[in-house]
């Protein structure tokens, strides 16, 4: 019989252990196979926010400690975000070595010699450098392996950042075979991009393997279900599908809903998801909004919105690549890209319009803007839609059916953040549209032959598709070129008109 007073999803935002965990058998398997061996190398775990990095790491060893100890294998767990300056983080080190070996009787009397000639004293760096070298030579030198886990990574930026040496610290205490300790970080950058954050001069990057995370693969969210349906949830075919639109099997996603259909459910007897979405729905904004701060940081949130939106810019494949070990763009069965949720995807097209990657785009289209809604204003009144509408049912069935399903969209979810009317939502290819479908209005304001606007905003409306696989992007210098010289063109049409 089911429990429904205890919420099995309560502890989402910690450290997922036990029957809570759901296993990731490539990714536990990946570890296992880099950093058990005797001789095994680093692992670079690399993952946006929340997506189950250090659950996995600490299922893959932690969880498995007494196990490994009887093979003398010695796991360790760090988060380095707790410590302030580099010599206390490696002293950290030293000591939790320490208490574990001392736990196990495995101290030695030349380990206990380094170990109290270290806890002297401050020194030199340098010389702080070769006892932790010493003390962990000592242990190797009794067949004992250790794993150290270093939680928070990302932190490296600022721990590091008064001693650049300590990532060629961390290099040397795991690269050279006399006192190897294996090393396994945690983090949402790669250590590529935390070492060129702090301008450090190191290759501890290229010793270590990244693992990236992404989000749950269909048997996983399978798994997830299960849980979901013991926890008293019926799960059928459209939950899941909800789950799939709000979440898109991002683990953290998944917890924070589950935990409030089980809330619901618990508490009323009923299942309302519309209402459950609403409870977290401040939650999914909050790590929104830092997703796009730290792809912002590090210069990939214009490259993600013209990926999924377009115009394309400056993207090429290693922009892609990235995004996509990430999990933040995919492709979708029309070859088109898409980011992990539709509710993700929708967020960021509200981001999209803040954005002005592209400043002559972003005139261009605020002119345009202006242009049609001025023009229909007096044509038609302040209420020019349902005239227009009426007028021409090919724009509605076209352009105005489909701008109102997406605004519809963006105001249920996103209610504060969505814009108010269509034309703040309608890409310029629909004000082309517009444009074209109403030009004898238009074209009083408009200094320019029909087929000549035509042909320019066809082109434009090329320009500024988002990117499809078939894309040529050898071509893109050259198109940004031509689309700035009909950008060009057609705002000094409008001005003239």
């Amino acid at each position: 019989m089911n429990d429904l007073t205890i919420n099995p999803f309560a502890d989402y935002g910690n450290i997922i252990v036990g029957e809570r965990f759901i296993p990731r058998k490539a990714e536990l398997r990946a570890i296992h196979n880099r950093v058990l061996p005797w001789d095994g190398g680093n692992l670079a775990v690399v993952g946006d926010y929340r997506i189950g990095k250090s659950s996995l790491v600490y299922n893959a060893l932690m969880e498995q400690k007494e196990a490994l100890l009887e093979k003398k294998i010695m796991p360790m767990w760090i988060d380095i975000g707790t410590y302030e300056d580099i010599s206390s983080f490696f002293r950290a080190m030293i000591n939790k070595t320490w208490e574990e070996l001392e736990e196990q009787e495995w101290v030695t009397p030349a380990i206990q010699r380094s170990y109290e000639q270290l806890m002297q004293a401050q020194r030199p760096w340098s010389e702080e450098v070769e006892l932790v070298q010493r003390f962990f030579a000592k242990v190797r030198k009794n067949d004992i392996k250790v794993i150290v886990v270093l939680d928070e990574f990302d932190h490296a930026r600022y721990l590091f950042r008064d001693k650049l040496s300590g990532f060629q610290a961390l290099r040397e205490l795991s690269y050279r075979p006399e006192w190897k300790v294996t090393l396994i970080t945690c983090s949402r950058r790669t250590i590529k991009d935390i070492e060129l954050q702090t301008r450090a001069i190191s290759t501890f990057a290229g010793i270590c393997h990244d693992l990236y995370l992404g989000v749950f693969q269909p048997a996983e969210q399978e798994v997830f279900f299960e849980k979901l349906s013991r926890a008293g949830i019926p799960v059928d075919e459209d939950l899941k599908s909800q789950f799939e639109f709000f979440c898109g099997g991002h683990p953290f996603h998944m917890d924070q809903l589950g935990y409030a259909l089980v809330e619901q459910y618990r508490e009323s007897g009923t299942l309302d998801f519309a209402q459950a979405a609403e409870m977290v729905e401040h939650g999914f904004i909050d790590k929104y909004d830092y997703i796009i701060r730290i792809l912002r940081e590090d210069g990939s949130l214009s490259k993600l919105l013209q990926i999924l939106f377009g115009p394309v810019v400056d993207v090429d494949e290693i922009d892609i690549d990235r995004l996509s070990r990430f999990g933040f763009v995919r492709k979708s069965a029309d070859g088109k890209y898409e980011t992990y949720s539709r509710h993700f995807f929708t967020y960021l097209k509200i981001v999209e319009r803040r954005e002005n990657f592209w400043p002559a785009w972003k005139n261009m289209e605020t002119r345009l803007r202006q242009l049609v809604r001025s023009t229909l204003e007096r044509h038609y009144g302040a209420g020019w839609l349902p005239a227009l509408e009426k007028a021409h049912p090919e724009l509605s069935r076209d352009i105005f059916d489909r701008l109102r399903g997406e605004l519809q969209v963006e105001q249920a979810y996103f209610e504060s953040r969505a814009p108010r009317n269509l034309l703040e939502i309608a890409q310029p290819r629909d004000l082309f549209a517009i444009v074209d479908a109403y030009w004898e209005q238009f074209s009083s304001v408009v200094q320019q032959d029909h087929d000549e606007w035509s042909e320019r905003a066809r082109l434009l409306s090329v320009a500024g598709a988002p990117l499809s696989q078939d894309r040529d992007q050898s071509a893109q210098e050259s198109q940004r070129r031509q689309a700035e010289a009909l950008i060009q063109e057609i705002l000094e049409n409008i001005e003239m008109g």
